[in-house]
């Protein structure tokens, strides 16, 4: 699949997107890093609660444990950390285009893309937006009237 021409943004519509992404983003790595926490929570209780058994049964059915809970912390931890870095760059393009320091932003297919002054890339900066997000950008801007002069 080609890669779709980008599209030039204006930094001041970008700027309310951005911020919004970022929002989003937040709230979704806090949701999965309360699951993390209880997670965590309720592996220790059933870890530490299991007395039954001999030695050697108990050391099984923990090392398991230990390993599933190793296994769902990388997950969620891993799905987490993508929320993270997301609001992060989101954040830091919010700045930037709110700032206007000369920085040109550009939308190719459902990733803003930013270029420096000297029109380098900044793939640190790249991140994706929703289609209601996209929709927004690209949407034509409201006309005004404006009263003539007397």
């Amino acid at each position: 699949m080609p890669t779709p021409e980008p599209i030039a943004l204006p930094a001041d519509r970008l700027a309310l997107v951005a911020r919004q992404a970022a929002s989003t983003a937040k709230t979704v790595a806090s949701v999965m890093s309360f699951f993390l926490a209880l997670f965590i929570i309720a592996a220790i209780a059933m870890i530490a609660g299991k007395t039954g058994g001999s030695t050697t049964e108990r050391t099984m059915d923990g090392g398991s444990m230990i390993v599933g809970l190793v296994i769902w912390l990388v997950l969620i931890g891993g799905i987490t950390s993508h929320f993270l870095k997301t609001a992060k760059r989101s954040s830091e393009v919010a700045r930037l285009s709110g700032a206007n320091v000369g920085h040109q932003f550009f939308l190719a297919g459902k990733q803003v893309l930013v270029r420096d002054m000297a029109g380098g890339k900044l793939p640190d900066l790249t991140f994706n937006v929703s289609s209601k997000h996209r929709a927004a950008l690209l949407e034509v801007p409201r006309a005004t009237v404006v009263p003539p002069r007397a």
